[in-house]
């Protein structure tokens, strides 16, 4: 399949002209399936710019660059540290500074990168997973292309993305990791419980910035929002 559709190529550069019609459907959902299957660095020859080996998505879909596309990791690691400087060349500084704070750039010859589906916690790929993932995924696709675009600061969509999977470390969801915290809000001081529907909604501060920008736009809001 991968001589006969890929031409040798990376999945995500593959075209479905005059191929089948399964194959013209698998192309359909690369960009959803492709931020969910996580490339564990291990001797560096997953792709550079192609692969999900940071684990918050393909620099391909969120990092804009001139240069070659199929680049492995391992050309910018020398004698188990970061080119630092070539990374910067190419990536924002947020992004250089994920990959040197949280990626182990010591790669081994003898082994071989991993692959793992993050549509289930134990990493191994289902189709019923898999189904399941692109049932919800579809259902929000709209807001896919708005999560994940080119050019927007790093940190804005991996925010973005957190939002959308409702993993922000609010007072709510460390509660339910079993970590105890006075209940209370600590953007206003409110001692109502911190949600995600709370901080992004009916706080008083959520509440002001949401009325000060419909404004903007001639969209006036009558009390608070729910």
């Amino acid at each position: 399949m991968w001589n006969t559709y890929c031409k040798k190529h990376h999945p995500v550069l593959a075209k479905g002209n005059g191929a089948s019609h399964t194959w013209r459907k698998m192309l359909e959902i690369t960009e959803e399936v492709e931020h969910d299957i996580w490339w564990q660095v291990k001797s560096g020859e997953a792709s550079f710019w192609l692969d999900n080996w940071m684990k918050q998505g393909a620099l391909y879909y969120i990092q804009e660059h001139n240069g070659e596309e199929e680049v492995e990791v391992r050309q910018f690691i020398v004698n188990g540290e970061w080119e630092s400087c070539k990374l910067i060349e190419l990536l924002s500084e947020e992004i250089t500074n994920h990959i040197l704070e949280n990626i182990s750039p010591r790669v081994k010859d003898d082994t071989i990168d991993t692959s793992w589906w993050m549509g289930q916690s134990c990493g191994a790929f289902t189709v019923k997973s898999t189904h399941e993932c692109m049932r919800h995924k579809k259902e929000k696709s709209w807001w896919w292309s708005k999560i994940w675009t080119r050019g927007m600061p790093f940190k804005i969509n991996y925010f973005l993305w957190w939002s959308w999977k409702g993993i922000i470390p609010t007072e709510y969801n460390l509660k339910k990791m079993r970590i105890s915290m006075a209940s209370r809000c600590y953007c206003c001081n409110s001692y109502e419980q911190e949600t995600i529907h709370y901080l992004f909604l009916r706080a008083p501060i959520a509440t002001k910035l949401w009325k000060q920008f419909a404004s903007c736009v001639g969209i006036k809001i009558e009390g608070g929002l729910q």
